[in-house]
């Protein structure tokens, strides 16, 4: 997506989205995870810039890129320390089953940092990130996570005519400032993201506020 007037800085796709209350996860074999461990990740599938647009750092190596074969993941970091504890985890071979169809490998192109997908109140989950160019998205809902300039009200307009302008059959539906969304969710997650000012999800989020606060600081493991 382009930046309507300027209005959209970053913006990224995701699913799901952290603390939606949606859930995809399956088994995965890396390093010293065996398949006969019956080890399970988060599955999520993403664009390259998401990453920027919610605030959570690359730690290791670099986001999706055109330059990229397609058959590449991001791993959380605590996937990658439990999976090589004493090697770099860059350009090593992970299976998944994203599909459902069995284990495919991928290369580790990138190490993001720990993020918590259901609730504030347990620890971050082993992630992978599937490349979002892999898919295809007739049959998928999906989030766009945009950080804009100014009011995040005054962007919806401007977001919705390039939409349109892109695909006029594409519906953008449930359309929540941050705010709004925050009010989803329990009381102890609600307080502990409105104080931190937290921009994510399918929100509209100002920038400014990332220039006082991580905006994703409060759904990582820090």
């Amino acid at each position: 997506m382009g930046s309507p007037r300027g209005l959209v800085t970053p913006a990224g796709v995701v699913w799901p989205l952290p603390l939606s209350g949606r859930a995809w996860s399956n088994n995965f074999v890396a390093g010293a995870v065996r398949e006969g461990d019956r080890r399970y990740a988060e599955y999520r599938l993403a664009t390259p810039d998401l990453f920027e647009t919610m605030g959570i750092p690359i730690l290791h190596g670099n986001t999706f890129s055109d330059s990229l074969p397609r058959h590449v993941v991001l791993v959380s970091r605590n996937l990658a320390e439990h999976a090589w504890p004493s090697s770099f985890p860059i350009g090593q071979s992970i299976q998944a089953n994203p599909w459902g169809g069995g284990l495919e490998t991928f290369e580790v192109a990138g190490v993001v940092d720990d993020v918590r997908s259901a609730d504030l109140g347990r620890l971050p989950r082993e992630t992978i990130y599937f490349d979002a160019r892999g898919w295809s998205w007739t049959d998928w809902e999906v989030d766009f996570v945009v950080r804009v300039e100014g009011q995040p009200d005054l962007a919806v307009a401007p977001i919705r005519k390039e939409l349109a302008a892109m695909d006029a059959s594409i519906p953008m539906a449930r359309v929540r400032t941050m705010s709004a969304y925050v009010k989803e969710h329990p009381v102890a997650n609600r307080f502990a993201l409105t104080l931190t000012g937290t921009a994510h999800g399918a929100c509209l989020s100002p920038a400014r506020r990332a220039t006082k606060l991580d905006p994703m600081a409060v759904l990582r493991s820090e």
